[in-house]
């Protein structure tokens, strides 16, 4: 995967729409400006069941996957 910017987090986010599905993304430099994001993009698509797929450190290099520490903080978060 490449994104075409240089965020060093980003992650992809599935919702419902009329005919399948469709994917938004939220980015950030920082955990917590990808945090807010996601946050964001959640509330953007709240009647559309958005759900995270993928967050990668480092996009375009090392490609790290942190989906699951995102969603414990996520989680965290809620409660």
């Amino acid at each position: 995967m490449y994104v075409p910017f240089d965020f060093k987090y980003h992650a992809e986010i599935q919702y419902e729409t009329e005919f399948g599905l469709g994917f938004c993304n939220a980015n950030g430099n920082t955990l917590d400006e990808l945090l807010w994001d996601i946050d964001h993009r959640f509330d953007q698509y709240k009647h559309r069941e958005p759900q995270l797929s993928l967050v990668l450190k480092n996009p375009n290099g090392q490609k790290i996957d942190i989906t699951k520490d995102v969603l414990k903080r996520l989680k965290k978060g809620a409660s």
